[in-house]
């Protein structure tokens, strides 16, 4: 009896402690279709923090900064944009690791595609593609992003 006892309370503190991680990226979520990146990153941060092999953290922070450095670079602050990219590919990188299927794979080295492309990096946005569209092939996003970044990297080539 003692036993079944001790194994509710490990299950409930499981449950809690999983809806917290959840609710925060949840909050998360709101802050990002709102479009305030910044604050949606702190509180996928804090999701990440109960549990950092949380995939969809990881991605969605991702996501946070890589929206950030966009605006950021976009307003001619090319140096902060440039550590908020690099951050995002860390947290892409981290989603990698931890997808557990093909397409979550997909996604993130899409995803990581578009923070390398942002950042100028385009021979590795090539790869990140490539890797993405070997794992899900009819992913038009990443076939139109691949040919953006060897179409770039070719006019690079010829300056």
């Amino acid at each position: 009896m003692r036993r079944i006892f001790v194994i509710i309370c490990v299950l409930i503190s499981t449950l809690s402690f999983s809806q917290d991680k959840v609710e925060l990226l949840n909050k998360g979520n709101e802050y990002f279709q709102q479009r305030e990146f910044e604050q949606a990153e702190i509180e996928y941060k804090k999701s990440f923090e109960k549990d950092n092999k949380y995939y969809k953290a990881n991605l969605n922070i991702g996501h946070s900064l890589f929206r950030q450095a966009f605006s950021l670079i976009s307003t001619m602050q090319d140096s902060i944009g440039l550590k908020k990219c690099k951050e995002a590919e860390l947290f892409y990188n981290n989603s990698i690791e931890l997808s557990k299927n093909e397409n979550e794979k997909s996604e993130s080295f899409y995803n990581l595609g578009n923070a390398q492309l942002l950042s100028q990096n385009l021979e590795e946005s090539i790869k990140s593609y490539k890797k993405s569209l070997r794992l899900v092939p009819e992913n038009m996003n990443a076939k139109h992003n691949l040919a953006l970044a060897q179409y770039l990297l070719n006019k690079k080539q010829k300056n």
